[in-house]
C-alpha cells in the first residue's frame, strides 16, 4: 500500500524532529562535559589552593580573581571556596538563596581553631562576593551559620575590607573574640551542649 504524500510528509516531519532532538542532547553532553573539564582543570590547577593554610597563612588577595557580585556563579564560588581553610575537610559544597552550605568531616566544629578557620573563611567570602548573606558549615552533629550581619558585628575590620589590604592582621586578631558568639546547632535541632547560644 502507498502512502499518500501527506503520510510522507508526516513521516519526514516526525524523523526530522526526532534528528532535531538527537542533535540537541548530543550537544549538551558535549557542553556539560566540556564544562565539567573545564572546572576540574581550573579548580585542581589553583595556584592559590593550600590544602595546608589556615586563618594565619592564607593570603586574602589569592581570593582576587574570585571577585564576583553574585554567589549563583557556582564555578567561581566552588573555586573561591577550594582557595579557603578547611577545603581538605569539605566533602559537599552547595549554594543555597544567597548562602554557600559547605558540609565537612573529620574536624570538631566545636574547636576554636575550627571556629576561626569558618569564621576568617566567611569573611574572605563575603569580601569576595558582593551577595553572599550567609556561609553555613555543616558536620553530622552542628551546624554552624555565619552570616553577613554577624561578620559585620563581631568582625567588624573585615567589612567593606579589600582582600589585598595589610588589615586582614587586625581580623585574625578578632576571630577569638567572635568565635565565643556562634551559635552551633546539632543536628536534631537543639542549641548547642556547651552553652554557646541564648
Amino acid at each position: 500500500m502507498a502512502r499518500t504524500p501527506a503520510q510522507k510528509r508526516a513521516r519526514t516531519a516526525s524523523n526530522n524532529r526526532i534528528i532535531l532532538i538527537m542533535t540537541m542532547l548530543t550537544l549538551f553532553l558535549i557542553a556539560g562535559f566540556l564544562v565539567g573539564a573545564w572546572i576540574n582543570e581550573n579548580s585542581g590547577s589553583s595556584e592559590s589552593s593550600d590544602p595546608a593554610a589556615s586563618y594565619i597563612t592564607h593570603d586574602p588577595a589569592s581570593a582576587q580573581p574570585y571577585v564576583a557580585p553574585f554567589v549563583g556563579d557556582q564555578a567561581n564560588t566552588f573555586g573561591l571556596m577550594q582557595t579557603l581553610p578547611l577545603t581538605q575537610h569539605t566533602t559537599y559544597l552547595a549554594i543555597v538563596d544567597q548562602g554557600v552550605r559547605v558540609t565537612v568531616s573529620g574536624i570538631d566544629l566545636l574547636a576554636d581553631e575550627t571556629q576561626y578557620e569558618m569564621l576568617y573563611s566567611a569573611a574572605i567570602v563575603m569580601a569576595t562576593i558582593d551577595d553572599v548573606q550567609a556561609v553555613t558549615y555543616v558536620d553530622a552533629s552542628y551546624e554552624i551559620v555565619i552570616t553577613r550581619e554577624f561578620i559585620e558585628q563581631y568582625v567588624p575590620t573585615a567589612h567593606g575590607l579589600p582582600l589585598d589590604s595589610p588589615q586582614w592582621d587586625d581580623v585574625r586578631e578578632e576571630l577569638p573574640i567572635a568565635a565565643d558568639h556562634l551559635e552551633p546547632v546539632s543536628s536534631d535541632g537543639q542549641a548547642d551542649p556547651l552553652g554557646n547560644t541564648e
